[in-house]
C-alpha cells in the first residue's frame, strides 16, 4: 500500500520516550498512535471548524495495542491508519507503526470511537451529521478497498455481544 492510499502520521522517537530499558515505553506507543488518530479525524471532518461549528467531537472508547518488537530512541517511524469499521454514530480505526521504510512493524493498534455532541450540558452520543456521516463512508470504502491489513489486533467490533 502506497502512503497516497492511506492516512499516514510520521514523527521520529525522542529521547523522552524511552524508558529505562533503553525502548520506547509502552504509554508513548498510546500517545504516538494518539496523534495518528488527529490526523484521521482531520481527514474525515472532524476538525477543529467542525467542532468549533457543531460542538461534536468523537471519544474514545476501547484501545487495544499488541506490542510486536521494540522501539528505539531516534527511529523515524510511521504509523498506518485505516477506518476497518464504522455505523452512524461509531469508528474502528486500525493502526500500524511501521519504522525502515515500513519493512519493519513495530506495533498494531486498534480505536473505537463514538461521535459525541458537547452542545448540552453533559456530553450526548450523537449519530454523525449527513455531510460528516457522507465523508466517513466515502473514507472507510477506500480503506475498505485496500488489502487486508497485515495484522489486526481483534477483539473489538461494532456488532453487539462482541
Amino acid at each position: 500500500m502506497s502512503a497516497d492510499d492511506a492516512l499516514i502520521y510520521r514523527t521520529r522517537v525522542i529521547p523522552e520516550w524511552v524508558d529505562y530499558n533503553g525502548h520506547v515505553r509502552d504509554a508513548f506507543y498510546t500517545l504516538i498512535f494518539s496523534f495518528a488518530v488527529d490526523e484521521v479525524m482531520e481527514a474525515i471532518g472532524v476538525d477543529e471548524p467542525y467542532r468549533l461549528q457543531t460542538k461534536g467531537t468523537l471519544y474514545t472508547l476501547d484501545i487495544r495495542i499488541h506490542y510486536l518488537k521494540e522501539l528505539l530512541e531516534g527511529t523515524e517511524i510511521e504509523v498506518e491508519s485505516r477506518l476497518v469499521a464504522m455505523d452512524p454514530k461509531r469508528i474502528l480505526v486500525w493502526q500500524a507503526l511501521w519504522s525502515e521504510s515500513r519493512t519493519q512493524l513495530h506495533a498494531v493498534e486498534e480505536t473505537l470511537m463514538l461521535h459525541v455532541s458537547q452542545a448540552g450540558d453533559e456530553p450526548k452520543v450523537a449519530p454523525f451529521p449527513e455531510g460528516l456521516l457522507q465523508q466517513v463512508e466515502q473514507t472507510f470504502r477506500q480503506h475498505e478497498a485496500l488489502p487486508e491489513p497485515p495484522y489486526r489486533v481483534g477483539g473489538m467490533s461494532l456488532k453487539p455481544g462482541r
